[in-house]
């Protein structure tokens, strides 16, 4: 960064107050192995016998006695020398994002209103409520390293509304967890899922109303038919 001074500073200079300032913030940059000021000078303003020593300290160091007349002149030598020293502005602080709410009441629905469906990847999209701050998200119950599909996902067809509690408080996008989906069929023909979550704050198991088809349908007589992966957050959603 290019530091301008309008006029001369130090042993016979115009020494305005501005100009001074920036002097002395440059010479505070300087290491004192390179001729910068022990101790670093008081930024004032003023240009007193501090600051002009500092000035001939500088110049001794890096042009000899020849050099120290004690005075940066607008755009000469020592002025110049001073912006090998310059160091770069901080980047202004990125804000911080505000803490996302939590909760620990939820509902979650099956997109998709069949009472019995088969576990493909475009069947195990999940809409997620948070009663607590009234926001939803998309959730998604994969296989380990299995993509999302991508094409466009409707909210016009939802399974019905499953309420839960979760042991502990979690923001909406933190709801991601080991899973798995089983569904069972009693040999009197009754039908019972359940959605299993391994959350952070502990696992919790919520009844669903809908059913997985194994490979050849139900199973005829007891027996169960699941799916394992991970339930990851997709996006959120209006309303």
């Amino acid at each position: 960064m290019i530091r301008l001074i309008t006029a001369s500073v130090g042993i016979n200079g115009v020494n305005r107050p501005s100009d001074v300032r920036t002097i002395q913030e440059m010479l505070n940059q300087v290491p004192v192995g390179s001729g910068g000021p022990s101790p670093p000078l008081k930024v004032d303003e003023i240009c007193g016998p501090k600051t002009k020593a500092a000035i001939q300290k500088f110049q001794l160091h890096h042009f000899g006695w020849a050099g120290a007349d004690g005075r940066v002149d607008p755009n000469g030598p020592t002025h110049i020398k001073l912006h090998e020293f310059e160091k770069s502005a901080p980047p202004p602080p990125q804000p911080v994002p505000p803490a996302e709410p939590e909760s620990t009441r939820w509902v979650i629905q099956r997109l998709g209103e069949k009472e019995i469906f088969i576990p493909n990847p475009e069947e195990l999209f999940f809409r997620v409520l948070d009663m607590k701050n009234a926001r939803a998200a998309l959730y998604w119950l994969g296989r380990t390293r299995q993509s999302p599909p991508t094409q466009q996902v409707s909210l016009t067809q939802l399974g019905t509304a499953q309420s839960f509690n979760s042991k502990g408080s979690h923001g909406l996008s933190k709801l991601g967890a080991d899973c798995g989906y089983i569904s069972t069929e009693t040999l009197g023909g009754q039908r019972y899922s359940t959605l299993i979550l391994a959350l952070s704050s502990g696992p919790i198991q919520i009844p669903m109303p809908q059913h997985i088809i194994g490979p050849g349908g139900m199973m005829k007589g007891p027996g169960s038919v699941s799916i394992t992966g991970d339930f990851r957050y997709v996006k959120a959603l209006m309303g």
